[in-house]
């Protein structure tokens, strides 16, 4: 064949340390993934995991919030996919689910935002207290959902929301 005589030959040996030159700074190259630092956002709860709640009970959630002092803690809100709610949810209370594109994805805004007072907006704690009258008995996984907004706007930081899961069952 007309191109063989024009490729470049190699004996294996300088061929395999050649290529390992070339590989090398890709190989020692640090990876930095999104788990290469702690995340300094955390949001913890108090109520226990499966706790077991008498239906029409009022629920008393404190938080403990760990964020950097770049930001400050602006308000929460609680919410539930509508597959984390008993199957009845939305006709025993009349509330209504989200509409998105992937029905997948439908919530149900079930205590709207709560927005912390400027001097308070330092705080490590928060507590929400939300009833549960007029819910239909089954378990329940709740989002506590916790905005944090930068201190300072011009430093490009962004504006971060933090999660905790709540969960329980209404009897």
């Amino acid at each position: 064949m007309l191109w063989d005589k024009h490729r470049l030959r190699i004996p294996a040996l300088p061929a395999l340390l050649l290529l390992a030159l070339l590989l090398m700074p890709i190989l020692l190259t640090p990876v930095h993934g999104e788990d290469a630092q702690p995340n300094p956002f955390k949001v913890t709860t108090d109520l226990p995991p499966a706790a077991i709640l008498p239906a029409g009970a009022d629920i008393t959630v404190k938080a403990e919030l760990t964020y950097p002092e770049t930001h400050s803690f602006c308000g929460s809100s609680i919410y539930a996919y509508l597959f984390n709610l008993p199957g009845n949810f939305c006709d025993a209370t009349g509330k209504t689910a989200s509409t998105p594109k992937d029905p997948k994805w439908a919530a149900v805004r079930l205590e709207p935002m709560v927005w912390t007072q400027a001097a308070a907006r330092h705080s490590r704690s928060h507590e929400r207290t939300f009833s549960t009258q007029g819910w239909p008995a089954g378990d329940y996984s709740l989002v506590l959902s916790c905005f944090f907004q930068p201190l300072a706007r011009d430093q490009d930081l962004p504006d971060k929301y933090v999660t905790a899961r709540l969960l329980f069952t209404l009897e």
